[in-house]
């Protein structure tokens, strides 16, 4: 056992806030790790950038929580997990997409459904195919980017929300019942979701999904004991944009702050 290992905290990167939903989770597993989360809240959204802009941004994040002495970095953003397979680390990364696909299938064989799996991703997901190397012609992608902006004002919930939900949803109704709510976003739109496509929808959200990743890589670098202590960790939360612009009145976890990251 690496008790070294098992001193250093987790890093989790994504996009913005909604990567918060990947820290809830893993934190619900895991509550006794400590916690290093960094929101590229200046780049935000990623799914309307270039390719070459998302995998600097990638980079520089990845170099930043490796400077944290993380023990591992797990990318909660599916449009930055579809531009990091290029990139090297000297710890283990986490990518969030694979595990969602590999549970909506697993879903979609276990209800027997006929219809297609519908993939709610950024317009640079879709585009760039992030969810089609998995599921192939079993999917349906619907570009959604309007919702990361949505859930960063904080916006979800409301009748503009709503109105931006059926607006991008129109063509996917009706068309299958397990969707993937493709970015760590979309999972704080999910009621709105729900209300336009039906509420007999299966909803599978790749905050969740990532956590057994998160494990495999625990038991793989020498599972630590700190979850045995009954002692919990400490959550640090940084942004790269103003701390003040930061809405996440939803996270009921204790955390130290949120602090601005200076280049």
């Amino acid at each position: 056992m690496n008790k070294n290992i098992n001193n250093k905290p987790i890093g989790i990167f994504d996009s913005g806030i909604g990567g918060v939903t990947v820290l809830d989770k893993i934190v619900d597993k895991f509550p006794n790790e400590d916690y290093v989360y960094l929101g590229d809240t200046r780049n935000c959204p990623y799914g309307i950038k270039t390719k070459e802009q998302i995998m600097s941004y990638v980079r520089h994040a990845i170099r930043y929580l490796e400077k944290q002495d993380v023990k591992m970095i797990v990318i909660g953003c599916n449009t930055a997990t579809v531009n990091s397979y290029d990139v090297k680390s000297s710890v283990g990364i986490m990518r969030i997409i694979e595990p969602t696909a590999k549970e909506a299938l697993k879903i979609k064989k276990e209800k027997d459904n006929d219809g297609k799996i519908i993939v709610l991703a950024t317009n640079y997901t879709i585009d760039a195919k992030g969810y089609d190397r998995f599921l192939g012609d079993e999917m349906i992608g619907v570009r959604s980017s309007d919702f990361v902006t949505i859930a960063e004002a904080g916006l979800q919930n409301s009748p503009e929300s709503l109105k931006v939900c059926e607006e991008v949803l129109k063509e996917a109704k009706g068309k299958g019942k397990v969707v993937i709510l493709g970015c760590t976003h979309f999972g704080l739109l999910e009621d709105d979701i729900r209300k336009v496509l039906g509420d007999d929808i299966i909803t599978v959200e790749s905050s969740a999904c990532i956590v057994g990743s998160v494990k495999e890589e625990l038991d793989r670098i020498g599972y630590n004991e700190k979850n045995e202590t009954g002692k919990k960790g400490h959550i640090s939360i940084s942004v790269t944009g103003k701390a003040k612009d930061v809405h996440i009145e939803w996270f009921k976890k204790e955390y130290d702050g949120i602090f601005e990251v200076e280049d």
